[in-house]
């Protein structure tokens, strides 16, 4: 988020998971059955445009540092080379270094990370969608009915490799975590906004198939971020910036409406 923005991150990512759920869908990938659209036509034509949309995110310019200073216009942006040290390490060398926005290496990165974690999202599902379908593979879940089953051991997976990264991260930082005590009952509070908005995703899926409600419950989440990147903390501005995400979201917005409409029209 640091080099690509908070908007751009999950505006793109969301692209890219939508277009891999999608994929993964459509075409039986990992062994899941195809779920063939009433329209194939309409289908293609909505991930095209989808496609265009999320081709456009790049070129949209965002300001992390003036973000930043709308939340607390006394607080300093430092890199990660810096929130890594101690606190005397870093008070000590603060004023040496700050973010180089312009770092072209730290960019690419930047949004080779964002591909990954969109490709992450992608197949999130995939192993319930699996358990599900595949009767032949896992004989015992005949035996059940809803995605909702499932939710239990997809929130336990989730809280162990949780438990595990923090694990990792506290013997990386030898015992001493950088955890500022305000975003600790936010941080719970969005764990249980996550949780009742993965249980409606599994159920989405289940009713909709991922076909149709991947592109919904990805891009969604996107539109709202940017929303708050645009009007409170001003990460983006300026007519130029504006306009290319007025075009992107349209054409976004027009690629998950058309292929929601190939599930049940047609064409």
């Amino acid at each position: 988020m640091t080099h690509v923005g908070m908007a751009m991150f999950m505006l793109f990512a969301s692209s890219i998971s939508c277009l891999t759920g999608w994929a993964i869908s459509r075409f039986g990938i990992f062994g899941v059955p195809p779920a063939v659209p009433m329209s194939n036509l309409l289908n293609y034509i909505g991930i095209v445009l989808l496609i265009f949309g999320s081709a456009i995110y790049p070129f949209i310019k965002i300001n992390v540092f003036r973000a930043v200073k709308v939340v607390d216009p006394h607080v300093k942006v430092l890199p990660m080379s810096v929130l890594s040290r101690t606190p005397e390490e870093a008070e000590k060398n603060s004023k040496k270094e700050d973010i180089d926005m312009n770092n072209s290496v730290m960019k690419v990165a930047a949004w080779i990370g964002t591909i990954l974690v969109g490709l992450s999202l992608g197949v999130m599902t995939t192993p319930v969608t699996l358990l599900m379908t595949r009767h032949d593979i896992y004989p015992l879940s005949t035996e059940i009915k809803s995605s909702v089953s499932f939710h239990f051991s997809f929130f336990t997976g989730v809280m162990l490799i949780s438990i595990v990264i923090f694990v990792l991260y506290c013997l990386v930082r030898k015992g001493r975590p950088s955890i500022p005590p305000k975003i600790v009952l936010p941080s719970m509070l969005s764990g249980v906004f996550f949780a009742l908005a993965m249980s409606c995703f599994f159920i989405a899926n289940e009713k909709l198939s991922p076909t149709i409600s991947y592109p919904i419950c990805m891009m969604a989440p996107g539109l709202v971020t940017s929303a708050w990147s645009v009007f409170y903390f001003k990460e983006i501005s300026g007519r130029r910036n504006l306009l290319l995400l007025g075009a992107a979201y349209i054409f976004t917005l027009m690629g998950v409406l058309t292929i929601t409409v190939s599930r049940i029209v047609e064409f």
